[in-house]
C-alpha cells in the first residue's frame, strides 16, 4: 500500500512542474500584446523620468515615424515710439520807438545842458599873484535854492623885508547859499558864513557875506563872478570875474581875480594892508 505521504509529495511536485511550464511558455512568446504592453511601459517610465529631469518641458507623446512641427518663432520685440514735442520759438518784436518820447528826451537833455544850474560843482585853479602864487580849491553843492560852498586858496609871497624865503598866506571860508534868482540861463545867489585867514603872526576868524553870478552867453559858455567880504574882525575883499566853457561834465575857467587883506592893526597895533591880483585859470567837473 503506498504511503499517503509520499502520494501527497509527489502531487505538490508535479503541480509546481506544470505551473513552471506554462510560466517559461509566456515569458518566451512573442505576443503583439506582450510586446506593446512592455514598449508602453518603458515609454511611461522615460515620460516619468524625462519631468523628474525637466518639469516644465512636458509634451504629448508622438507615434513612432511621426514629426512634431516645429515651435512658433517668438514674436518681434515691441518698439514703442515717444513723440517729444518741442516748444514753439518765442519772437519778441521791440515797438518802433516812438518819435514824441526822443523829441522829449532830446528837449530834456537838451535844457539840462543850456542850464547854468549844477548840483555839484569841484574845481581848482590859480595864477599869478602879488609877486607870488595862489592855489585855490573849491567845492559846491546845491539844490534849486539851498546850497553849501565852500574855498581854500593859499598864497606863496616873497617877504616883504628883503628877507630870503616866502611868507605863506591861506584864506578859507565856508558859506550857505540861497539862490534868489534860479533860472535856465540865469542864476543869482547870495551867501553867507564865516571866513578865516593865517598870516606868519595872526589867525583870525570872523563873518563872512558874498554874492555870486553865473549867465548863459551860448552853447556851454558861462560868465561868472563872485564877491565875498569879512568886515570884522579883520577885512577881506575877494572879487573874481571870467568866462567857464562847460563841454559836460568838465570845466575850463578863466579870468581876474583880486583879494585884499587888512589885519586891522590886530598884530602890533599897526594896520597892514595888501592887495593881490592877477589871472586866474582852472579846470573843474560837475554833474
Amino acid at each position: 500500500m503506498l504511503d499517503f505521504r509520499n502520494l501527497l509529495c509527489a502531487a505538490l511536485a508535479a503541480s509546481l512542474l506544470f505551473s513552471a511550464s506554462e510560466a517559461e511558455a509566456r515569458f518566451g512568446k512573442r505576443s503583439p500584446s506582450s510586446d506593446s504592453e512592455k514598449k508602453e511601459d518603458k515609454e511611461d517610465k522615460d515620460d516619468k523620468k524625462q519631468e523628474r529631469r525637466n518639469p516644465s518641458q512636458v509634451h504629448d507623446a508622438s507615434g513612432v515615424g511621426s514629426h512634431s512641427p516645429p515651435p512658433p518663432p517668438p514674436p518681434p520685440p515691441q518698439q514703442h515710439v515717444v513723440i517729444v514735442e518741442q516748444p514753439a520759438p518765442t519772437y519778441y518784436v521791440s515797438p518802433p520807438p516812438d518819435p514824441e518820447y526822443a523829441a522829449r528826451a532830446s528837449a530834456v537833455i537838451a535844457e539840462r545842458e543850456s542850464s547854468v544850474y549844477r548840483f555839484l560843482r569841484f574845481g581848482i585853479g590859480g595864477g599869478p599873484m602879488g609877486g607870488g602864487a595862489g592855489l585855490d580849491l573849491f567845492l559846491a553843492v546845491e539844490g534849486e535854492r539851498l546850497g553849501l560852498d565852500g574855498r581854500v586858496t593859499g598864497l606863496s609871497l616873497p617877504t616883504d623885508d628883503g628877507t630870503e624865503g616866502t611868507d605863506g598866506i591861506t584864506v578859507a571860508g565856508a558859506h550857505l547859499t540861497y539862490a534868489l534868482v534860479a533860472a535856465q540861463r540865469l542864476h543869482w545867489r547870495v551867501e553867507a558864513g564865516i571866513s578865516t585867514a593865517r598870516a606868519p603872526s595872526l589867525i583870525v576868524t570872523g563873518p563872512s557875506l558874498g554874492t555870486s553870478f553865473d549867465a548863459r552867453l551860448v552853447h556851454a559858455l558861462d560868465f561868472e563872478s563872485r564877491v565875498q567880504v569879512t568886515p570884522l574882525p579883520y577885512r577881506q575883499l575877494d572879487a573874481q570875474a571870467g568866462l567857464a566853457w562847460k563841454p559836460y561834465p568838465w570845466v575850463l575857467r578863466a579870468g581876474w581875480r583880486a583879494l585884499v587883506l587888512d589885519d586891522a592893526g590886530l598884530v602890533d597895533g599897526v594896520v597892514h594892508r595888501d592887495v593881490f591880483n592877477g589871472p586866474y585859470f582852472g579846470v573843474g567837473v560837475f554833474f
